[in-house]
């Protein structure tokens, strides 16, 4: 448990009095965490004094963690102002029909990973496709601009922050080209919640083809990267609803995962227990080698508990799909980063045994040449072997995002280089009294 001054002094932007940043350097950065960082912080900004009643509270960032924390603060009494640069709230997300997101799957296999219910006192939401919890969730924030003292400003350019808090920007009028007066503010304190960026390659939030049925026998996929967003786009490819099977997301919490709750939980949680590698600062070759451990010891905790559990194979085996195959790309040994999800981790083993003809894991990078596009081997047994990815073979890219710090906020990024990722992923479990917002919504 951490107190309220801890989450303070994790927070803190050295270099700059009174701001505070969540959900943009920490591993861990799933809607649901990102959430309870925001809450966590609002909490402790009250319980502290640092911000009072009818203080001004500016909120960089109109996403899941900047719009939480905001209508938080407003509901406890600050005065709360939102700038966001893009032309609207929730914009990386918005309109996005095909992801499904769910509040606590990320913790799976762990107890009460299934619950559908992320069990927020603010902006609370259940687990469905990304578009309609955007749109239930932007309601929820429109009431609570009717009801507390928060304003949003979109569109925002030129940020300034001189320190001592103060700051000043400009908005960007879409519609007219033009752009307002500067318009300046004193705060008590600075949220900054602007996320973790999107993707050079295309977000993994815009919409694509990837669950529809593609022309003839077998179409090429090469998908590069093997955290989160390599290894859902090869399951989707391999396992994803086509025809008139069930969307994948809907299979996986309604028949797959209960197959493994009944068969595999306990092993799996005591697999994950004892590869987790123990949060520290290594970097570099050191942290690669760590990372190559973790793979070669999860490759065999799955080699063997999938030998031992042959209905687990027949219950993917039944969902394969007969137009595609990939070959995934990553840099370790074995597919399995310790940055990723377990289930998507464990997904992927399942396609390794189920699915050989049409599904291969290569260690390596993808790289462009002057031949064309290509795969270069980085394995013990095959490094420096090169292949060609034909004209016709599509090639996902999925490196993860592009700091939102540096994109947009470069003096703020340079503060923080010096702040551990894994110390600010350490208070992203509720720390809040439930007591702190008894009443929100029930006017």
């Amino acid at each position: 448990m951490f107190s309220a001054r801890d989450m303070l002094r994790y927070a803190a932007v050295p270099g700059l009095d009174r701001a505070y940043v969540i959900g943009c350097l920490e591993r861990r950065v799933t809607i649901y965490a990102q959430q309870v960082r925001a809450l966590n912080t609002v909490n402790a900004l009250f319980t502290t004094g640092r911000v009072q009643p009818g203080d001004t509270v500016v909120v960089l960032g109109a996403g899941f963690a900047g719009l939480t924390a905001a209508v938080g603060a407003a509901f406890l009494g600050a005065e709360v102002i939102v700038l966001e640069k893009e032309p609207i709230p929730f914009s990386v997300q918005a309109g996005c029909s095909q992801r499904w997101i769910h509040p606590h799957i990320y913790d799976w296999p762990y107890a009460n990973s299934d619950q559908a219910s992320a069990e927020l006192p603010v902006l609370d939401w259940q687990a469905g496709p990304c578009e309609s919890v955007v749109r239930d969730l932007r309601a929820e924030v429109e009431r609570a601009q009717r009801d507390y003292r928060l304003e949003i400003n979109c569109s925002i350019e030129d940020l300034q922050l001189p320190g001592e808090g103060n700051l000043r920007y400009q908005a960007h009028d879409d519609v007219g080209g033009l752009r307002s007066p500067y318009r300046r503010i004193r705060y008590s304190a600075l949220i900054v919640a602007v996320g973790f960026g999107v993707e050079p390659d295309g977000s993994y939030w815009r919409e694509d083809d990837l669950e529809q049925p593609f022309p003839g026998p077998r179409n090429g996929f090469v998908v590069s990267g093997i955290g989160d967003g390599g290894l859902i786009e090869s399951v989707r490819l391999r396992l994803g609803g086509h025809g008139e099977q069930q969307n994948l997301f809907p299979w996986l919490m309604e028949e797959f995962l209960p197959s493994l709750n009944r068969y595999l939980i306990g092993e799996l949680r005591a697999a994950e227990s004892a590869a987790e590698p123990s949060p520290s600062t290594y970097a570099g070759d050191e942290r690669h080698r760590r990372d190559e451990g973790f793979s070669h010891e999860l490759a065999e905790v799955y080699e063997r508990l999938l030998g031992e559990h042959p209905e687990v194979l027949r219950a993917a085996g039944s969902r394969l799909r007969p137009d595609s195959q990939v070959r995934l790309v990553g840099t370790l040994p074995e597919p399995y980063h310790p940055h990723a999800s377990a289930l998507n981790r464990f997904l992927v083993a399942v396609l390794r045994h189920v699915d050989g003809p049409h599904f291969e894991y290569i260690q390596g990078r993808t790289a462009a040449s002057a031949g064309g596009r290509v795969i270069r081997r980085t394995g013990t047994a095959d490094a420096g072997t090169v292949d060609p990815i034909e004209d016709d073979t599509r090639l996902i890219v999925r490196h993860g995002p592009t700091s939102a710090l540096e994109a947009g906020l470069a003096g703020l990024a340079e503060k923080l280089r010096g702040v551990s990722p894994m110390q600010l992923d350490a208070p992203r479990i509720p720390q809040w009294d439930s007591s702190l917002f008894e009443g929100y919504g029930s006017g």
